[in-house]
């Protein structure tokens, strides 16, 4: 499924087990995980139908370091790829316990270029990023909030009711539980996650029943 759910902010959702994907058309073409490699086929086409081929892409932005959000990074020859800090030391060192690509069957891992800095802006104009460190599902993981559009891309820090597993290697649930008290601080209209649907209303809400869910 493709949606052009903001002028030029496109949502690609997998129907496997690999992860959504988003497009951003501005000054440069980005887009926000990739999934496994076996979404890779889809997501080629998918980029097509919307006008753009992998070598469009100029920078792949990851929520994390799992093998369900990066593997079809092998498209994007051209593209500058970035991660947190403590998951890119990971990917780099080709960790399959850390990213589990062996559970995914996988054996591909992305050439980091740069891992993101504590507060950083990504511009890709007119979208500026704001890069919003929330370790829990990994110590590594990041949102991207973009305050003008007030969209805010979660990866698997926070579903539309419910959050990523805490229980993998470097998540914390009490981390998970601080870093929902961030996003709970930021204003957001729309809610991208990582799996699953987009959320549109009640983000506050949301995000009280996800960290409800934290002491079940």
């Amino acid at each position: 499924m493709i949606d052009e759910i903001s002028k030029n902010v496109f949502f690609i959702q997998s129907s496997n087990q690999s992860c959504n994907a988003f497009l951003l058309v501005g000054r440069k073409i980005a887009l926000i995980d990739t999934g496994l490699s076996s979404n890779a086929g889809f997501l080629e086409k998918s980029l097509v139908s919307i006008g753009f081929s992998p070598d469009d892409i100029e920078l792949v932005l990851h929520t994390h370091g799992h093998a369900d959000h990066f593997c079809a990074d092998s498209l994007f020859k051209k593209a500058q790829i970035r991660m947190g800090e403590f998951d890119a030391f990971r990917v780099s060192m080709k960790d399959a316990m850390f990213s589990y690509s062996e559970s995914f069957g996988e054996t591909f891992f992305p050439k980091i270029s740069s891992s993101f800095q504590a507060n950083e802006f990504i511009q890709i104009s007119p979208f500026n990023l704001q890069v919003i460190a929330t370790p829990g599902h990994t110590e590594g993981s990041v949102c991207f909030f973009e305050k003008s559009k007030k969209l805010l891309f979660s990866g698997d820090t926070l579903f539309n009711n419910g959050v990523g597993r805490f229980d993998l290697i470097s998540g914390s649930g009490q981390r998970l539980h601080s870093s929902l008290d961030v996003l709970a601080r930021l204003d957001f209209e729309i809610l991208l996650p990582g799996h699953g649907a987009i959320l549109k209303t009640g983000q506050k809400q949301n995000i009280k029943n996800a960290v409800e869910t934290l002491f079940v």
